[in-house]
């Protein structure tokens, strides 16, 4: 039975209202990564066997008590695409309550994507861009977990399925000073966004959390003045909206 099918979860937020911006979600962080960012927040739930375990059906009762005031049901991570079978099952749950779905993924995975979107369970997906979609770069802000230019073909073919079935999704770049606060950096991330029908969110680093890379930690959050002047360098490569998202919200630049 789908209900029966197990997951393992670092923690659940049953009330969201920045995850996916515009509906109430209920978030669930799964366990496992198949990247090492050095700057990752979450870096307490990269093993797969970290967290705790729930079944579908579990999660559907915490659900239930949320139902008169959540919009949608949504996964991030670690990295949700490492569990397909219990996202599945926790997104076909979800529509049978009437509820959107909702996945942050760093985009690894593109045959779950085109899956989920062919069975109509996925409803709108948020895709970290890490870095220029150049193999020597990317592997460099994914710890060189695997190869660079196996991350980039990936999330190209992500982004692809996405275009493929006519769906806007959301693209982050997370702007840690000294990694990916370089101009010409965002300026090629946002030449290839051009080819899409997206938007393009430019996030604060936050030295807080559990840090992977504990040399991060010393970091002071991105300066708002920083992440404003590099949405402006994306608007002008022709980028139709560009966001910068830091702990006073998200603010849409152009």
């Amino acid at each position: 039975m789908a209900s029966q099918v197990r997951g393992r979860v670092g923690w659940i937020v049953e009330l969201s209202g920045i995850d996916w911006p515009g509906n109430l979600t209920f978030m669930l962080f799964l366990a496992g990564c198949n990247f090492r960012c050095p700057y990752c927040q979450n870096g307490g739930i990269i093993p797969l066997d970290s967290g705790y375990e729930v079944t579908v059906g579990d999660v559907m009762m915490e659900v239930e008590r949320s139902l008169k005031l959540i919009d949608a049901l949504g996964v991030s991570g670690g990295e949700p695409t490492l569990q397909p079978r219990f996202v599945e099952s926790l997104f076909e749950a979800a529509k049978k309550y009437g509820l959107q779905t909702f996945m942050n993924t760093n985009g690894s995975n593109p045959e779950l994507l085109d899956h989920l979107f062919e069975r109509e369970l996925l409803d709108y997906v948020a895709l970290d861009v890490k870095a220029p979609l150049r193999s020597d770069l990317y592997g460099k802000v994914i710890g060189e977990a695997i190869p660079g230019s196996v991350a980039v073909e990936n999330l190209k073919r992500s982004m692809d399925v996405c275009r493929g079935y006519g769906r806007r999704f959301e693209a982050r770049t997370t702007i840690v000073p000294g990694l990916t606060d370089n101009p010409e950096y965002v300026e090629m991330i946002a030449y290839v966004l051009k080819n899409y029908d997206c938007v393009y969110v430019l996030q604060q680093f936050s030295p807080y959390g559990d840090i992977l890379d504990s040399r991060y930690r010393l970091l002071e959050p991105t300066p708002e003045d920083i992440l404003r002047g590099l949405a402006e360098v994306a608007s002008n490569t022709g980028l139709r909206e560009v966001c910068i998202r830091y702990r006073g919200g998200m603010v849409r630049v152009t």
